[in-house]
């Protein structure tokens, strides 16, 4: 009763049992394909731009591509003796720059370990280094600064032999009285003043309010030094060392400060460089004398260099009080 249908099903279309169907349709069996073999494929030829084309020097991982740091003969090749591993040690190999300065021994680097040390650095004159590898550690001469540590006045209770542009400015003797200040506890050294140096005088700034009409609002005194036949400022390096101090009678309220600069000037007058101290100001402690430095290199264009001393206001009404300085020193790095 079943034979006619089993035949049916199986003569149907009169193909045999393949075991392989269509992909979209299973129920309809497909002939096998001649490419249904397991055999592997045959590779692609070599292409010899291809980067993972084995051998090829840019495979990626491959040690020879270039710039790979495994590369061999590359300096920072692990376990390569000259590998610096950027610490700055010293590779033996003059060529190169091991301590990250642009300057390899080969170049003129002295000390190819330290990135602070190689020709043309600023050398700290007398710390006992050579920054700029020019065979001997700075050291300071004096430019000439008179009166340094105001130790003669000229008559008329300003310092001798500087200069100023404000009116507010005068002369206080070594262990004198500080002017104005009148005693109310009976004490000798209330108003007592008490020079930085042992003897001499110093500077005294306050308020120049309306009085300094070129650059209102500062107090200046300073010396200036030209170039002449025997001596130029041109890039040259440049210290000033200072001392500075306020009193608790009149000290700084408000912005009022004070400090010392060092300026470079070309022939015309236009700054090409400065540097300015540390400032004494209402944060500073009172009745201690405070040590204020600062450098500067000039440039080839300059040909003059000045030493100022300021007080500087931002409002005449309320930036006020009396600051004082002593044993200023100006030097050139030689």
């Amino acid at each position: 009763m079943f034979l006619p249908a089993l035949l049916l099903i199986g003569c149907g279309n009169n193909k045999e049992d393949t075991g392989f169907f269509d992909l979209y349709d299973p129920t309809v069996q497909v002939e096998p394909s001649d490419d249904t073999e397991t055999d592997a494929p045959e590779p692609d030829a070599p292409e010899p731009d291809n980067p993972n084309q084995p051998d090829n020097p840019n495979q990626p991982d491959n040690p020879n591509e270039p710039g790979n740091p495994n590369e061999a003969g590359n300096p920072n090749e692990p376990g390569n003796p000259n590998d610096t591993g950027g610490t700055g040690q010293n590779t033996g190999d003059p060529d190169i720059d091991d301590d990250g300065d642009g300057l390899s021994e080969n170049q003129g680097d002295c000390d190819d370990t330290n990135g602070q040390v190689f020709p043309g650095a600023t050398d700290f004159p007398n710390d006992g280094e050579d920054q700029d590898c020019s065979g001997a550690d700075a050291t300071l001469t004096p430019v000439g600064l008179v009166n340094g540590n105001f130790d003669m006045e000229d008559g008329n209770g300003y310092p001798a032999d500087w200069s100023n542009i404000g009116g507010a400015w005068g002369w206080q003797q070594h262990e004198s009285d500080i002017d104005g200040c009148t005693p109310t506890t009976g004490s000798p050294d209330e108003c007592g003043f008490g020079a930085h140096s042992p003897m001499g005088g110093a500077l005294k700034l306050w308020g120049a309010g309306g009085a300094n009409t070129e650059n209102p609002g500062e107090s200046v005194v300073f010396q200036e030094f030209t170039a002449d036949a025997n001596w130029s400022p041109a890039d040259k390096i440049f210290w000033l060392t200072a001392w500075g101090l306020h009193h608790t009678f009149e000290p700084l309220v408000g912005n009022a400060e004070a400090y010392a600069v060092i300026r470079c000037l070309d022939a015309s007058g236009n700054v090409q460089a400065d540097a300015v101290t540390q400032s004494i100001n209402a944060q500073t402690q009172l009745e201690s004398w405070r040590n204020l430095s600062t450098w500067v290199q000039c440039n080839s264009m300059t040909e003059t260099v000045q030493a100022i001393l300021m007080f500087h206001q931002l409002d005449f009404g309320t930036d006020v009080g009396t600051v004082y300085f002593d044993d200023v020193d100006f030097n050139e790095a030689q």
